[in-house]
């Protein structure tokens, strides 16, 4: 099991996201950028941030965060919401972006979702894709 913190500035954020991971990984949800900043890094598998942010800027926290060293080798994913057909043309430029900024990945929601319908499995797939690799147990005799 994972532990994967999402960043997540009101509840009805990330339903979606959560629905798909709850029960088959730990969730710590954090509200801004300085809540995730004071976790242990260790202890985090993944870091999943929207790219719109109504109070912030994804692409600086990204920035910020692949320039610290305690969490420069989290992996991190940008998620694109559920959003209309004009704001899609975005998504290559926006995953182009995020990319060059350090994130391991870009996931659009829509492509998983519609509605109130969701591919569950499929969105978690695509997910745990990003997740870091667990360290490898040293043993002692």
């Amino acid at each position: 099991m994972a532990i994967i913190c999402i960043l997540q500035e009101k509840p009805s954020d990330h339903f979606e996201i959560r629905r798909s991971l709850e029960g088959f990984h730990e969730l710590l949800i954090v509200e801004n950028a300085s809540q995730l900043m004071r976790l242990h890094p260790c202890s985090v598998d993944l870091i999943i941030s929207r790219v719109y942010l109504e109070r912030g800027n994804v692409f600086a926290f990204l920035h910020d965060l692949k320039q610290s060293e305690e969490f420069r080798d989290v992996p991190f994913v940008c998620l694109s919401g559920l959003h209309t057909r004009a704001s899609r043309h975005f998504d290559p430029i926006l995953a182009d972006a995020s990319r060059k900024l350090g994130a391991d990945g870009y996931i659009v929601l829509d492509n998983y979702c519609s509605g109130e319908d969701c591919d569950c499995a499929a969105l978690r797939s695509a997910i745990e894709h990003y997740i870091r690799p667990a360290h490898p147990k040293k043993y002692s005799h």
